[in-house]
C-alpha cells in the first residue's frame, strides 16, 4: 500500500505537542488545549493505520508485541534502572511493578500509551475475529458505544475509571480512526471548500474543552469536568486535524518520515532534553521553540536506529 505522507506530518504534529505539553502546568491555558485532543489523536491515528486482522492470532500478538512492547521494555527498564540508581528510589520493588504493569517511572513515564495500545490492539484482533467467524457485524462498534457507555456511568455516579480501564476508555478513538478511513470515498465527495470549513471549526474545538471541561490527563483517567465534553472535543478535534492535514496535500518529506517512524523513540527520551532546563520557567515562546528543537534532535538517532538497531523503534527494517 502506497504509503500516506500526511499521516506522517499528523504523527510529527503529535508527537510535538506531546514535547510541548510536558513543558507547560495546570496554570496556562495551552496546557488544557493540548491535553483535550493530542492523545485522543494518537489512538486516532493508531486506528487508522491498523489493517484487518489475518492470519492466526498467535502470529497477529507476536508481531504487535514486537513492534510495541520490545522498545516499551528496553526504554522502560533503561528508566527503571535511572529511578533507581541515579534519582535513588526507596522501593525499588513497586518501580519495577510499575513497569511491569504498564506505569514506567521516570523520564520514559509517556510510555504508558504503549501497552495500552497494545491492549486495544489485541481487544480489536478478538472482535475482528467475532466479526468474521460468528457474523456479528457492527460488534466493534457496538463495543466502542458500549465502553463509552460505562465510562460516562462510572463518571456520573462519581468514581473516576481507574486506570487499568484505559484500554476502554481509549478504545473509542481508536476505532473512530478505523471509521474515517473507510469512509473516506464519502468524505472526498463532499466539496473541498466545505471540508475546509469543516475543519477549520473542528480545529477550534479544544477551546471549548480548555473553556469548559478543565484540564484533562488521560494517563490516569482524569476526564475533566464531563466526560462526555471529553469524548466530543477528542474525537472532533481529532477528526479535524486528521481531516486538516488529509487536505493539506502535503508531500514527502525524509526529515518528516524519518521522526513519524521513529516516534516511539520520541515519546521514551525526550523528558531527557527538558532535564537541563527549569523549563516551566522559561516564556512561552522559548518552550514552543525548544519543544520544536527537542524533536529535530531525534533526527538522527532515529536514522543510525533504523539501520542499526530498528527494534529501538519498533520497526524491523524501513526503506527511507
Amino acid at each position: 500500500m502506497e504509503r500516506k505522507y500526511w499521516i506522517d506530518w499528523a504523527k510529527v504534529f503529535g508527537i510535538y505537542l506531546v514535547v510541548l505539553g510536558h513543558t507547560t502546568d495546570g496554570s496556562e491555558l495551552i496546557r488544557p488545549l493540548i491535553y483535550s485532543f493530542h492523545m485522543p489523536l494518537f489512538f486516532m491515528i493508531s486506528g487508522y493505520l491498523e489493517k484487518k486482522y489475518s492470519g492466526s492470532a498467535i502470529s497477529y500478538i507476536k508481531k504487535t508485541a514486537k513492534r510495541l512492547l520490545i522498545p516499551y521494555l528496553i526504554y522502560g527498564i533503561i528508566s527503571t534502572l535511572y529511578v533507581i540508581f541515579i534519582v535513588g528510589s526507596k522501593d525499588t520493588i513497586h518501580t519495577l511493578l510499575c513497569l511491569c504493569v504498564g506505569r514506567p517511572q521516570g523520564f520514559a513515564g509517556p510510555l504508558w500509551f504503549v501497552p495500552v495500545l497494545f491492549e486495544i490492539k489485541i481487544i480489536n484482533m478478538f472482535l475482528e475475529y467475532v466479526e468474521s467467524h460468528l457474523r456479528l457485524h457492527r460488534i466493534s462498534v457496538l463495543t466502542m458505544i458500549g465502553g463509552g457507555i460505562l465510562i460516562i456511568i462510572l463518571h456520573v455516579i462519581g468514581i473516576k475509571p481507574h486506570w487499568l480501564l484505559l484500554p476502554i476508555v481509549s478504545y473509542p478513538f481508536f476505532i473512530i480512526g478505523k471509521i474515517f478511513k473507510n469512509n473516506e470515498l464519502y468524505i472526498d465527495a463532499i466539496p473541498k471548500s466545505a471540508q475546509i470549513l469543516v475543519c477549520s471549526i473542528l480545529i477550534l474545538i479544544p477551546l471549548i474543552g480548555a473553556k469548559f471541561n478543565g484540564c484533562v490527563e488521560l494517563y490516569d483517567c482524569s476526564l475533566g469536568k464531563s466526560v462526555i465534553l471529553f469524548y466530543i472535543v477528542g474525537i472532533l478535534s481529532s477528526v479535524g486535524f486528521m481531516s486538516l492535514f488529509r487536505l493539506a496535500g502535503l508531500h514527502r518529506s525524509r526529515l518528516i518520515e524519518t521522526l513519524s517512524n521513529g516516534t516511539i523513540m520520541i515519546l521514551s527520551l525526550h523528558s531527557l532534553l527538558l532535564i537541563p532546563f527549569d523549563i516551566h520557567s522559561c516564556s512561552l515562546w522559548f518552550r514552543i521553540a525548544y519543544s520544536a528543537v527537542v524533536v529535530l534532535a531525534f533526527y538522527y538517532p532515529i536514522c543510525y536506529s533504523i539501520r542499526s538497531f530498528p527494534l529501538l523503534i519498533g520497526k524491523t527494517k524501513i526503506k527511507i
